[in-house]
């Protein structure tokens, strides 16, 4: 009998999360900011939703973007860090839940008609 629980579709979703970040720390120490970049947003993308990891996904991306000299992303980087005291990172996971739920897409009428 096993004694270990089934893994659930986050723990999955951290798994991945955390392979994006290894390979994007391994491409920050051999100074491919771009490469680690794209790793570290890949990571961010899969875990937003989860507000503990999302926040860890932004202290990579803060390092990172501060190497880049990438100035907005800089920048929302340090405001969400600062304000995660004030739940923000939670605040942005129940938004997400309800964009996915309650958005157009998700609307009996389907999406909008194109002209």
């Amino acid at each position: 009998m096993s004694t270990l629980a089934p893994s659930t579709h986050i723990d999955d979703i951290a798994r991945q999360a955390q392979v994006a970040w290894q390979h994007g720390l391994q491409c920050e120490r051999t100074g491919q900011l771009d490469a680690a970049h794209q790793h570290f947003r890949h990571a961010h993308d899969l875990v937003v939703d989860c507000p503990r990891l999302h926040q860890q996904a932004h202290r990579h991306l803060l390092r990172v973007n501060l190497r880049r000299k990438a100035w907005r992303e800089l920048l929302t980087d340090v405001v969400l860090l600062g304000l995660a005291p004030l739940w923000v990172f939670e605040l942005v996971a129940y938004a997400m839940r309800k964009q996915v739920l309650g958005g157009s897409i998700c609307a009996r009428g389907g999406l909008p008609k194109v002209r």
